[in-house]
């Protein structure tokens, strides 16, 4: 039997940001000295994340439809719990977004970089907070998709060897506080994992071409007419290999903890490391209208609407965005329909998502 959602409530960080980010002092910093690509609605994609492929299936509508205005209007509906996130379709069907994710959010306190960064304990009190005001929510049940990590590893620098903490604060302390929020038995979660660091175009660009300057350095060393730049490639490129390779330790402490946390605790763990490989994604790239690499600088940064991307879709598009870290909207379609097969083998909907 079907179980639908009245509330569907997402926790997470730039994957999922639908315009939170650009309207803090650090993203408006971030944002001024070019340490941060957005498009002028606030996403980090050139038009919409999975979030909003997700809502606009389910409601029909698309939050990145209109001018600008109206796209960051419409999407400050959905930043926050209240009156304003309820779509309103059939009595039957209606059900309440709100989106608390924010770029540079981890999911446990930050190594480093703390007043620059949020982290999931935020979001959730943020929550709560929005919660206790809206009465009318009480008793319903709740859905919550929370997807964590890249930033404690990657920008806050938590070393490898602690990110199982890092599933412990999503999967079982703040779990644990929205379970008291909304109640134990009024609420599912969804936990998505992380992508291994070469799935990354920023890092598999530094990579290969670190990997191809040593491969040269290693030939003049080896015939005898190396240079001592030469040793210094092959020891630059060395010291990459270690640090991806310590960077997939850490994604593979936080994906065991974190797969072993949802079991125990009966939530869905979603393997989105397998859907966004290099592997799985070289395979869809002709299927997809897609291409590797990514955007020229400045065109994530435009405005393009939902119904535009979409007249495009015989055009084949970058897999990932002008700043080398975040998606396209085609992945990030990609990401979403991973996500909506997991709801659908558990029998979870709302909306017009069919169950």
């Amino acid at each position: 039997m079907a179980t639908r959602f009245r509330n569907v409530v997402v926790f997470g960080d730039s994957l999922s940001d639908i315009g939170r980010k650009v309207k803090t002092k650090a993203g408006w910093f971030a944002k001024k000295a070019k340490k941060m690509t957005t498009n002028p609605s606030g996403r980090f994609s050139d038009c919409r994340n999975w979030t909003d492929h997700m809502y606009e299936e389910a409601s029909g509508l698309s939050l990145m439809k209109g001018d600008v205005a109206t796209c960051i209007l419409n999407s400050t509906k959905h930043q926050s719990f209240g009156a304003d996130s309820q779509w309103k379709g059939t009595t039957e069907k209606e059900f309440r977004f709100a989106n608390y994710a924010e770029g540079g959010a981890c999911g446990d306190k930050p190594h480093t970089k703390g007043p620059f960064l949020g982290t999931m304990k935020d979001q959730v009190k943020e929550f709560k907070k929005d919660y206790g005001k809206l009465r009318g929510a009480h008793g319903q049940n709740f859905l919550f998709l929370v997807w964590f990590g890249a930033n404690d590893l990657f920008t806050a620098g938590l070393p490898a060897s602690k990110m199982g903490s890092v599933a412990v604060a999503i999967a079982q302390t703040q779990r644990a506080e929205l379970a008291t929020i909304v109640g134990a038995q009024n609420c599912k979660f969804l936990y998505v994992n992380l992508a291994l660091p070469l799935s990354a175009t920023r890092y598999q660009l530094a990579f290969d071409r670190s990997e191809q300057a040593s491969k040269l350095a290693t030939s003049r060393v080896t015939s005898a007419q190396g240079t001592k730049k030469d040793l210094a490639k092959i020891k630059e490129h060395y010291k990459l290999r270690m640090s991806i390779n310590n960077f997939e330790s850490g994604v593979g402490l936080f994906n065991y903890t974190l797969s072993e946390l949802t079991g125990a605790n009966g939530d869905k763990y979603v393997d989105m490391a397998k859907v966004v490989s290099k592997e799985f994604v070289s395979k869809t790239l002709r299927i997809l209208r897609l291409e590797t690499g990514s955007q020229p600088v400045g065109t994530s940064n435009a405005h393009v609407t939902s119904d535009i991307y979409d007249k495009r879709a015989a055009t084949p598009v970058p897999v990932t965005t002008s700043d080398d870290a975040h998606p396209t909207d085609r992945i990030y379609f990609l990401m979403w329909r991973k996500i909506r097969i997991d709801l659908m083998g558990l029998g979870y909907t709302f909306g017009n998502l069919p169950s």
